[in-house]
């Protein structure tokens, strides 16, 4: 998509709506590619493994006062 529109684009012109549109979508499309890019490649993958492990932390500690809540209620 980029290779195609990238050349399109009339820069030699000067500063024209199509130019300004194209520049936006062109970075836009760029930032897409980034993202993808970054979550195919992992490249965080010790915070994803860190914040897994804090919702798990998270989830027992919700657990045990369910735990105590209902012991109480008896």
């Amino acid at each position: 998509m980029l290779f195609i529109a990238l050349p399109t684009i009339p820069f030699r012109e000067g500063w024209s709506m199509a130019v300004v549109f194209g520049s936006i979508w062109s970075l836009f499309a760029l930032l897409i590619v980034g993202a993808h890019l970054y979550r195919l490649l992992r490249v965080d993958e010790e915070k994803e493994n860190r914040m897994r492990q804090v919702r798990a932390e998270r989830y027992r500690q919700v657990e045990k006062r369910i735990v105590r809540m209902s012991e109480r209620m008896k």
